[in-house]
């Protein structure tokens, strides 16, 4: 349970660091951008976002999705050692 916690909230964190990028991203480009690279089943690896500067790389282990939406975008990520899925819907 302790470490299922540490696992969620490295995915809630990576998850907001990514949505603020997208906010950013969208007010220099007037689109967000899809993410679907990212899904790892590896612990050890860290996905790159080359797309948003601001985020670059996730933490160990995160699998992390961005969807478009007509108003804007929802996300999804999960540590692999986790069962939560933090969810993000910036409408």
């Amino acid at each position: 349970m302790y470490r299922e916690k540490g696992y969620a909230t490295m995915a809630q964190k990576d998850l907001r660091d990514v949505a603020a990028a997208e906010e950013k991203f969208f007010a220099k480009t007037g689109t967000y951008h899809p993410i679907d690279h990212c899904a790892s089943p590896d612990p050890a690896a860290r996905c790159e976002i080359k797309e948003l500067p601001e985020v670059s790389t996730l933490s160990r282990g995160i699998s992390l999705s961005i969807a478009l939406l007509p108003n804007g975008f929802k996300g999804a990520a999960r540590h692999v050692k986790s069962d939560t899925t933090c969810l993000w819907d910036s409408t």
